[in-house]
């Protein structure tokens, strides 16, 4: 299960040129410290310096750590945007219980509202 994420702005995520520059708007958002997050990802520090300076790439494998540890998903973000997509949460099973029961709840209303003018009638024309 993720961690809860930061809402980000879109804009100033889709600005980004590269993948890489939404990864560093994504560790920038976070405010950690490059040595903690290199050693929470598991990247020497020498080769985070290459990453945020674009002589080396991302290891696409932490992608996910990276979003947990910084607690914002601006790298999916920039990505599904470029790609013409946009992204909208999976409903938990809760979520989609609740919104299964208010349609149902809808529907009865309806109905109940109906019967009521039938038996008042105002619902006669």
């Amino acid at each position: 299960m993720k961690p809860p994420m930061r809402e980000l702005d879109v804009g100033m995520v889709t600005q980004q040129p590269t993948l890489t520059g939404a990864i560093m708007l994504c560790v920038h958002i976070s405010g950690l410290d490059d040595r903690d997050l290199a050693k929470a990802l598991a990247i020497d520090p020498a080769q985070w310096s290459r990453i945020k300076s674009g002589q080396a790439h991302f290891p696409q494998e932490r992608m996910n750590r990276l979003m947990d540890i910084c607690g914002n998903e601006a790298p999916l973000i920039w990505l599904a945007s470029r790609r013409g997509y946009d992204l909208q949460a999976k409903l938990s099973l809760m979520e989609q219980k609740l919104a299964t029961e208010r349609h149902r709840a809808d529907k009865l209303e309806e109905q109940n509202k109906l019967l009521r003018e039938l038996v008042t009638g105002r619902g006669i024309a």
